[in-house]
């Protein structure tokens, strides 16, 4: 991984638990990154705590495998920046994500949307378990 001053990144702070920030500095030992929050964290320079973050315009992408570093902090945010758009379903590859949305999604069940789906192939739309059935 290729870190330069303003890199966007993930810093591991806890199992299961990432914070975002951005590089300040690099020197042969350390990476300095500022979290979203403004704390200055100072990271060995190699450390496993430190990934490099999706480019912003990926991070909606219907199709995760598509992103840039297929690791855990950027599919987890992916997942949750679809989900706060009301897209309930992601697919990788030809696996399906669903999120479940606690409450009635009836527009996403139409008979309508049905038909967009009918007889086409899953990668030619958005992700649905409409598009799975159909493959």
């Amino acid at each position: 991984m290729s870190l330069g001053t303003a890199s966007r990144v993930w810093l591991q702070s806890g199992s299961f638990k990432y914070v975002s920030g951005i590089v300040d500095s690099v020197t042969n030992t350390e990476v300095i990154v500022t979290t979203e929050e403004g704390v200055s964290i100072s990271v060995p320079k190699g450390s496993a705590k430190l990934s490099q973050r999706t480019p912003a315009a990926m991070e909606t992408t219907e199709d995760l495998s598509s992103l840039p570093d297929l690791n855990e902090p950027n599919m987890l945010h992916s997942l949750k920046c679809r989900y706060l758009q009301g897209d309930i379903y992601t697919r990788t590859g030809p696996i399906l994500v669903a999120l479940n949305p606690w409450q009635k999604l009836d527009h996403l069940y139409s008979a309508e949307v049905l038909e967009s789906y009918r007889g086409k192939k899953m990668e030619e739309c958005a992700p649905h378990v409409y598009a799975i059935a159909e493959a």
